[in-house]
């Protein structure tokens, strides 16, 4: 147990944050996590349509996305006060996540555009 101050003796300004920032980071990485999933099932859907460049960016950011969600999430960035500083890494997992999302729009595109061709 810490020796916190009661809810009353705050003074103006303070906040307690509670267990949120870890639940936030917990949140991100299960995200990053799925995020890295939805990558390596694009990058498995190019192999199979032959669209080697597809799997090869799919896989690389499936792989960059595991790394950023399994390695730097445990650990964390701790500020000069030794509180966890998630930002810098929930940063990389939406970039991470929005380029996922750009990858699978890009393949379904090009999917369509093929069968309305053939």
């Amino acid at each position: 147990m810490s020796a916190e101050r009661p809810r009353d003796d705050w003074g103006p300004g303070e906040r307690d944050p509670g267990l949120q920032p870890e639940r936030t980071a917990l949140a991100w990485q299960r995200t990053g996590l799925s995020a890295a999933m939805v990558s390596l099932v694009t990058a498995f859907a190019g192999l199979r349509s032959g669209v080697a460049i597809v799997a090869i960016v799919a896989a690389v950011i499936s792989a960059a996305t595991a790394v950023v969600a399994l390695v730097h999430f445990p650990r964390g960035a701790l500020d000069s006060q030794g509180r966890n500083r998630p930002w810098p890494v929930l940063v990389r997992i939406v970039a991470l996540v929005v380029t996922t999302a750009l990858l699978g729009a890009v393949a379904a595109g090009y999917g369509f555009i093929v069968a309305l061709t053939t």
